[in-house]
This record gives C-alpha cells, sequence and structure tokens, in this order.
C-alpha cells in the first residue's frame, strides 16, 4: 500500500499543530480548515483523502466573519475536478458563503455568494456543471441580486444563455429596484440590451418603492448613455415615464445638459 499520501497529510497537521497557539489548534485541524487548505493549493489527492477519511464534503469554513463550504472554496479556486469530487461525495450546490456585517450603527448586513455566482463570469464549464446539478438560478443573494446580474453587466451572452435556458428571471429585481436590463444599461453593453429584451425583459420596468418609477431610461440618462438612449427608445421605452426623484427622462436630460438626448427623446414623442 502506498502511504506517501497520509504521511504527507500527517505531517501537515503536525505542523499546523505546533505552529498556531493551542486555543486555535481544534479549528486549525478541523475538516473545514483542512478542506480550505487543500481546495486552496487545488490538491486533488488531499481531497480525496480527506472525504475518504468521513469528512463531510459540506464541512464549514469558518474565516473571521465569513462562513463558507469546500465547494464554493473550490468554485473559487475553478476547479472543476475538485467541484466533481465535492458535489459527487454530497456537497449542496445551493449552499451559500454568508458574511455578516455590522456598521457603525449596528445594523446588520448580510453579503450572500452561491458556488454559482463564485464562477459566473469566471468559468463557463463548471457553471453548466452546477446548472446541470440543481443550482438555484434565482436565488436571492447579496442586495437581493440573482447570478443574471453580473454577466448581463459585463455583456457576458454566452453564461447568459445558460441561466436563461435554465429558468433564470430575466426581470428579477433586487433591493433597489434594479434588473439585469438595468445592470447591462449601467454596464453600456448594447448587446446584453437588445438580447435581454429578446428574451422578455421588460424595458420600462419600474419599481414602485426604492427608485420609484425610474426606468432603465432614466438609468441610460443619469449615467450619460446617448447611444444607450437610442437603443432603448428603440427597443419601446417609454419616453414620457416619470419617476418620483428624477422625473421624466426629459427633465433629467435637460438637468444634465444633454442636449442631443433632448433631441432624439423629442423625436420619440417626450413632453
Amino acid at each position: 500500500m502506498n502511504r506517501a499520501g497520509p504521511r504527507v497529510s500527517a505531517l501537515c497537521i503536525l505542523i499546523l499543530s505546533v505552529a498556531v497557539p493551542a486555543a486555535a489548534q481544534d479549528e486549525a485541524t478541523s475538516p473545514g480548515h483542512l478542506f480550505d487548505v487543500a481546495i486552496d493549493r487545488r490538491d486533488v489527492d488531499a481531497v480525496k483523502e480527506l472525504l475518504a477519511a468521513g469528512h463531510s464534503a459540506n464541512a464549514p469554513i469558518v474565516h473571521d466573519t465569513v462562513t463558507s463550504t469546500p465547494l464554493v472554496k473550490a468554485c473559487r479556486r475553478k476547479s472543476l475536478e475538485i467541484v466533481r469530487l465535492l458535489v459527487e461525495a454530497g456537497a449542496d450546490v445551493n449552499a451559500l458563503e454568508k458574511d455578516r456585517r455590522v456598521n457603525d450603527r449596528g445594523e446588520v448586513h448580510w453579503f450572500l455568494q452561491s458556488p454559482l455566482e463564485k464562477v459566473v463570469g469566471e468559468d463557463l464549464e463548471i457553471v453548466r456543471y452546477l446548472v446541470a446539478k440543481g443550482a438555484k438560478v434565482n436565488e436571492k443573494l447579496t442586495d437581493g441580486r440573482t447570478v443574471l446580474f453580473l454577466p448581463a453587466w459585463s455583456g457576458d451572452l454566452e453564461t447568459l444563455e445558460v441561466l436563461v435556458a435554465a429558468g433564470g428571471d430575466v426581470n428579477a429585481v433586487d433591493d433597489i429596484g434594479y434588473t439585469p436590463l438595468k445592470h447591462a444599461v449601467m454596464g453600456r453593453r448594447p448587446e446584453a440590451i437588445r438580447w435581454l429584451v429578446a428574451k422578455g425583459a421588460n424595458v420600462n420596468q419600474a419599481p414602485t418603492k426604492v427608485n420609484a418609477g425610474e426606468t432603465a431610461l432614466h438609468v441610460a440618462i443619469g449615467n450619460g448613455f446617448p447611444d444607450v438612449v437610442q437603443l432603448l427608445l428603440e427597443l419601446k421605452a417609454n419616453p414620457n415615464a416619470k419617476a418620483k426623484h428624477s422625473g421624466t427622462p426629459l427633465e433629467l436630460a435637460r438637468k444634465g445638459d444633454q442636449d442631443d438626448v433632448v433631441a432624439m427623446l423629442k423625436a420619440a414623442g417626450a413632453r
């Protein structure tokens, strides 16, 4: 029997136990920590050893305010081989990494990331694998965003195709009333804008609470993107939509001295 692997693992544990204070030894030799170290090094054999020893593929990995999982870690490191090992061993493809932050006023804010979000825009092969294994595409993550928001902003049509084909909602709304379409507008991604609208994104979506009444057209004007304004008008954006704070698109353009946009809006029927 080849004992080289186990001897290396035992040596690593011994080094850790000597290198850290006694109070931290339990944490340093916990399954979560050992998975963390192995995955960080992309050490496939070490991960196999830990699983063979009976350690859970869902062992928590804790760092300060963050509680994560081996699968989230493997996705961050973009190791498809380790991702597969963990999922086949029972890793929850929807277990979230949670970061609990408290501001100066004592208010708690949670930063949430799924394994899928870690690889969106980074590794399409892992995205496809996780989706095939049941990863949720409409899960509300940090600030209420779903995994569609980032590829919309970056104009990553390949990833959008995969996510929407898996049931991703192109009209998902985050905590401030923004949608994937508005993120595509902010990213100045005309191809993504056209694609999202073709897939059913509401070009005139307007929240009723935060940023009440603000449409994608308001966002384009607010960011000073005349080309995007023209595109949205071509896609039937309402030139007379009224936002609570910024007024109509025409009023917003006039405030920003955007004469070219004012002309576009008037030609489209703005008043």
